[in-house]
């Protein structure tokens, strides 16, 4: 069976993909060379773009998505 998203869910997941591909690889490289757990400041703009509240209801602050959502593409 295959999931499609929505079009609001897949603007997401191509903001993300963005975002991975631009901010992700310097940011692991760092992390994997010192061994020090990301910074708070470096998940900021994560979080700013709403992923880390991607199933949490709205009125929470959330997104409001589903768990579908909120995994990566396989």
């Amino acid at each position: 069976m295959a999931f499609r998203l929505t079009p609001a869910p897949e603007a997401l997941a191509s903001v993300a993909r963005r975002f991975a591909t631009e901010q992700l690889p310097d940011l692991a490289r760092c992390r994997e060379s010192d061994g020090v757990a990301v910074p708070r400041d470096c998940v900021r703009p994560y979080a700013e773009l709403g992923f880390l509240g991607v199933n949490v209801a709205t009125d929470y602050g959330g997104l409001g998505l589903g768990n579908r959502e909120a995994l990566p593409d396989a």
